[in-house]
């Protein structure tokens, strides 16, 4: 650990606790954290955030920036003076000894499935003393998903837009889970190839031959315009994706960057409602 890095360490260990007001100060590495900081104003301040594709520019604001979620900086997170830091236990795990003497609190979180997404919430509104707005909104969120389910009569691709060939998503992943709870049938479930991160697989072109659905479901971070252009292409171009072109035709959807780039947290319920509705709006 270099001088800068042990000095920060020292200063924001002297200077942790809520502030006069009983605000709990929290940095966060985990964009849903900023919408349970929410179910409580007044209450839970986020201080620190690593960047995502809602909360990555803060002009006018006094939130200390972070950077990226992969490398979010230790440095920049010291100097936040945080109560209690929030990350993810896969993607930190080798940052767990510098965010413990950070801070008197961390809280590590796991939510790569649906009911795991509702621990996560509760473990954090736990940690920051809002148990019961907290508890209160996962219990509307389930009632919602009771209420939206295709019954298995429409099937589905889901693919992330990667810059080199398309990465399929399975239930082994939020979205994929939330897609199964919504009983959407998911037509790579036996899909095969590189696993480059858990749940995300880079499908083998034998694989690719065989997939048909009613839908491709893409996720893209950047211009989802251009995401969809290049599949497109990809479809006319390479003869292992047309059979998957022939079957989905024009239905191609580009899912909504604030509610997929990443877990939506307590807005779950908005991303279930959000694709029960574009995919009954045209049965195949």
């Amino acid at each position: 650990m270099n001088v800068l890095v042990s000095i920060l360490l020292s200063m924001a260990a002297a200077g942790t606790g809520s502030d006069a007001a009983g605000t709990v100060r929290v940095a966060t590495l985990v964009p849903w954290v900023h919408d349970v900081a929410a179910l409580a104003p007044g209450h839970v301040e986020v201080v620190a955030s690593s960047r995502s594709l809602r909360h990555g520019v803060w002009s006018g604001r006094d939130r200390v920036d972070l950077g990226s979620p992969h490398g979010p900086s230790i440095e920049a997170l010291a100097g936040a003076r945080a109560d209690v830091v929030v990350y993810d236990e896969a993607m930190h795990a080798r940052l767990q000894p510098k965010l413990d003497a950070l801070v008197s609190e961390t809280v590590a979180t796991r939510a790569t499935t649906v009911d795991a997404t509702f621990e996560a919430l509760a473990t954090v509104g736990r940690a920051l003393g809002i148990e019961e707005p907290v508890d209160h909104r996962i219990d509307r969120i389930r009632e919602a998903l009771d209420g939206l389910h295709l019954g298995g009569a429409v099937s589905a691709v889901t693919l992330y837009a990667s810059p080199g060939a398309p990465v399929v998503i399975t239930e082994r992943t939020w979205l994929g889970d939330l897609l199964a709870r919504l009983g959407v049938d998911n037509a790579a479930a036996a899909v095969s190839g590189r696993e480059g991160y858990p749940g995300y697989v880079t499908p083998s072109e034998e694989t690719l031959a065989t997939l048909r659905a009613d839908w491709i479901l893409l996720v893209a971070h950047g211009s989802g315009d251009e995401a969809l252009q290049a599949l497109r292409r990809r479809m006319d171009d390479e003869t292992v994706w047309r059979g998957l072109r022939d079957s989905v035709g024009d239905r191609v959807l580009v899912l909504d960057q604030e509610l997929f780039g990443s877990n939506p947290g307590v807005r779950l319920d908005e991303a279930a409602l959000w694709l029960h509705a574009r995919l009954t709006e045209e049965r195949p």
